[in-house]
Formats: structure tokens, C-alpha cells, sequence
């Protein structure tokens, strides 16, 4: 009867030892994904390692890797732009905004001189890499957000969060065009058509 009743306390020993592990492994996984070391499940192919999302681009047959900034957050994924990525998945990936959207339903930016810019933001954007200062400006409502664009191939600067465009020619040397700051709250901009991050205007 004592040996029945020790083997039947040493199982229930080993069980809530196991739970304990289990518990310990969960939290574990937990904080890893929260330090960014592994990918967090915010969905398929984002990745907060940039050379996770190269490996990403060989496996599935494309170069490079393009970001997207999403909750404050820098996100990769694999290709080198998100057409390029649609292609070689079929997958859209819709997250916090549509890259296929009609430029129709955009406003489109003008032309400003930089002289009479509140704040400057100049950008290049070569050989499919962003070249610029700052990757969060800090503006106030009311001033003038002037860009001083330049590009080796044709392209549009999107304001994500208030729609607006502002149209790169290669062709010219350096494209000035921007608005004036009237709601408040954090935008990403971004080249459109190759999705690739340019910087965060936080607005207040």
C-alpha cells in the first residue's frame, strides 16, 4: 500500500516538473521574439533582421530585400521591391497599407523652393538604395515639409497615413515639391513603386 501510494506522488512530482519546463521553454520563446532575434509573427516573410529576409530572397529565387515601417517598427522583407515579391509569391501581403493603390485617388505635392522650407528633407535614392539625414523628422503643424529628391530612375515619393505624391524624374537633377503640415500623428514616406522606406514624419 506505501509503495502504490510513494509511485503515485513521485508521478504527479514528474508531471508538475514537466508543466514547470514547458512554462519555462513558452517564456523563453517569448522573449526572444520580442528582442527581435527571431521573427515575430506579425506574418509571412517580415522579418526584423535584414539578413533573415536575404536568406528569405534566395529561397524563394529573387535579390535583395526592401523594408516597411509598420508601429514604429522596421520591418524587411525578401525582393528588392514589393512588386518583386508579389511576383515570385502570388502573395500581396496587405498589412497597414496597399502598395497597388490608384495614384488617381493620391494629391499630388507641388512644387516648392527649398528657401522658404520649415523643414528640408533631401533624399537620393541610388541604385536602389536611400541616402538621407534622417529617418524620423519631427514637424509641427503649420510648417512648410519641402523634399529635395533625386533619383536615378523614375519614381513617386508616397506620404502614407495623408495620401500625398510627389513625382521623381531622373531627368532632373533635383525634385523640390512638399506640403504644409495640418494633422497631426507619425506617416511614413516611401518610394512607391519599389516600396522602399525613405523616413517617418512625426507630426504634432
Amino acid at each position: 500500500m506505501r509503495y502504490k501510494k510513494k509511485k503515485f506522488l513521485t508521478g504527479v512530482f514528474v508531471v508538475f516538473l514537466l508543466g514547470i519546463i514547458s512554462a519555462c521553454g513558452d517564456q523563453n520563446s517569448d522573449s526572444l521574439s520580442a528582442s527581435g532575434i527571431k521573427k515575430i509573427d506579425i506574418g509571412e516573410d517580415m522579418f526584423l533582421q535584414a539578413s533573415d529576409a536575404e536568406q528569405r530572397s534566395v529561397a524563394i529565387g529573387c535579390d535583395g530585400t526592401h523594408e516597411h515601417l509598420i508601429n514604429g517598427e522596421l520591418w524587411h522583407m525578401p525582393c528588392g521591391n514589393h512588386s518583386d515579391y508579389i511576383r515570385q509569391t502570388g502573395e500581396t501581403h496587405d498589412h497597414d497599407h496597399d502598395h497597388d493603390h490608384d495614384h488617381g485617388s493620391s494629391e499630388i505635392m507641388l512644387p516648392f523652393s527649398p528657401d522658404i522650407a520649415d523643414v528640408l528633407i533631401s533624399i537620393e535614392f541610388i541604385n536602389g538604395a536611400v541616402i538621407t539625414e534622417e529617418t524620423r523628422v519631427s514637424v509641427s503643424i503649420g510648417d512648410l515639409i519641402v523634399f529635395a529628391a533625386k533619383s536615378d530612375i523614375d519614381e513617386y515619393v508616397h506620404i502614407h497615413g495623408i495620401d500625398l505624391l510627389g513625382e521623381v524624374s531622373s531627368s532632373i537633377p533635383v525634385n523640390y515639391f512638399g506640403f504644409k503640415a495640418e494633422v497631426s500623428g507619425i506617416f511614413e514616406v516611401e518610394f512607391e513603386n519599389s516600396g522602399t522606406f525613405i523616413a517617418e514624419i512625426m507630426a504634432s
